[in-house]
């Protein structure tokens, strides 16, 4: 456990040495949680830190529905698996290879190349 697990956990209540094991309990006090009174800090926040902390959350709402929807999918793809894994697989169809092959090339000529009719000596 880091240190911010140990300060954030409340105190266990230990009985006072005067008090009667039979005695009531006094009732806590009405205090509303975030009044000026009640035991957690209150922190002003101004406008754009609250637009901030909105954003932040949608932005994480939206991802946890596109991971939750993402998990749905992968199930529904697995159940779509095992279905046709059940069907019957039609023969498989008969496959006759064809090889093609290019005409030969020419054979190449002997001796010199024709002269081009205004072709110089």
């Amino acid at each position: 456990m880091g240190i911010r697990l140990l300060h954030r956990r409340t105190a266990p209540a230990e009985p006072h040495a005067g008090a009667r094991p039979d005695a009531a309990a006094a009732p806590p006090l009405r205090v509303p949680a975030f009044a000026a009174a009640a035991s957690t800090a209150r922190v002003p926040a101004d406008l754009r830190t609250t637009l901030r902390r909105t954003a932040t959350a949608l932005r994480r709402a939206r991802l946890r529905v596109a991971a939750r929807r993402r998990l749905w999918t992968e199930v529904g793809r697995g159940c779509l698996d095992l279905v046709l894994a059940r069907l019957p697989r039609p023969d498989r169809t008969r496959t006759v290879t064809v090889f093609v092959s290019a005409p030969p090339e020419p054979a190449p000529r002997n001796g010199p190349a024709p002269q081009e009719p205004d072709a110089t000596p």
